[in-house]
């Protein structure tokens, strides 16, 4: 489509727009004139299917990541709104999240594996991206080259939910139809640690808590652990010991949260109602 005249004896304007098979708005302008050759911009980029994921960077406000029912992942630019780069990841997209802290690189766990920031400069650290796949696995990716770093194949259903916690012990947390919370040791090079059992339903959503220090803690009083928050399709919430696996029974309502998305809980009493 191409813009009208700005006069009844003007030529028509030597620019126009389009639209792609790959859901882009692109722009073809002849600046200078036909003979020049066009210049072409992509105005609007577009997902191949339905968006369902969306995870926005824990330390950059300008930065976040996006993955549809396809097999790509998108870094946009807030600020600028533009798309930094798009890469493959090798699952359809169904959850997505930055982890919370900066991974140490690490020859053994992550052979290959050198982290840059934004800008481009090395650094001994970096952030990764996890995105659940609607027809199971999670793969584990770079958040800022998008580099491949693991891919993760213990779940055989779609993953509606994955999380990071941060330190001192990185963990990755993913809730899927398989009815079970897989949990996984990043520092490790997403070692498989426990399978949390016991919900009726698809896993919905999740929390991490924040450290807790406790005498009948894991590892004694100078050790933190976390608890994991879960809802599923059937409205439980549960909690867990991310480290066996198990069911913690305790009442957890004075529990303080290093994010709260589930939409059952103490916190969020109140939201729905009586019945």
């Amino acid at each position: 489509d191409c813009g009208p005249p700005a006069g009844p004896d003007d030529p028509l304007p030597l620019e126009f727009v389009m639209g792609t098979n790959r859901c882009d708005v692109w722009e073809v302008e002849y600046k200078d004139g036909v003979q020049s050759g066009p210049e072409v911009s992509v105005q609007v980029y577009g997902h191949l299917a339905d968006l369902y994921a969306v995870a926005t960077h824990p330390t950059d406000p300008d930065v976040f990541a996006s993955a549809a029912e396809a097999d790509r992942v998108f870094l946009w630019n807030a600020a600028d709104r533009n798309l930094i780069r798009t890469s493959p990841t090798g699952v359809v997209g169904r959850s997505i999240a930055f982890s919370a802290e900066p991974v140490p690189s690490s020859a053994k766990y992550f052979p290959g594996w050198s982290p840059t920031s934004m800008k481009n400069q090395p650094v001994s650290a970096g952030h990764h991206i996890a995105v659940g796949g609607k027809f199971g696995s999670i793969a584990v990716i770079d958040g800022v080259t998008l580099q491949p770093l693991a891919m993760l194949k213990d779940v055989q259903s779609a993953v509606d939910d994955v999380k990071f916690c941060g330190g001192p012990r990185q963990m990755l947390a993913a809730g899927s139809h398989d009815l079970v919370v897989d949990v996984y040791d990043v520092d490790r090079g997403y070692v498989h640690l426990s399978r949390c059992q016991g919900h009726q339903a698809t896993i919905t959503h999740l929390d991490w808590s924040l450290p807790l220090y406790s005498p009948n803690g894991a590892g004694g009083a100078d050790k933190p652990q976390r608890l994991l928050q879960t809802n599923c399709a059937s409205y439980e919430i549960l909690h867990w010991d991310p480290v066996t696996g198990r069911q913690v029974l305790v009442n957890q309502r004075d529990t303080q949260w290093e994010s709260f998305t589930c939409v059952l809980g103490f916190s969020v009493m109140g939201g729905w109602p009586d019945g």
